[in-house]
């Protein structure tokens, strides 16, 4: 079998190439494909407390059940 060198009409499907994302939030967010990508960049980009008191509870879902209770106590 002989080589060829591969044409560039049978390569462009192959080639897709994406346009830049200059906006940095955009960017972090396309690069997230589970919950625990999403939890990592929330992490990195929250600050301490507030994280922790939001990744503490929402498993449970205490956090949501307690403002609603208190917006029902209004």
């Amino acid at each position: 079998m002989k080589r060829r060198v591969p044409r560039v009409k049978d390569l462009a499907p192959l080639m897709q190439f994406k346009k830049p994302e200059f906006d940095a939030r955009r960017r972090r967010l396309a690069k997230a494909l589970t919950i625990e990508d999403l939890r990592a960049v929330a992490k990195r980009r929250t600050p301490r407390a507030a994280f922790d008191y939001t990744d503490g509870s929402a498993e449970a879902e205490l956090s949501i059940a307690r403002a609603r209770q208190a917006f029902r106590d209004i």
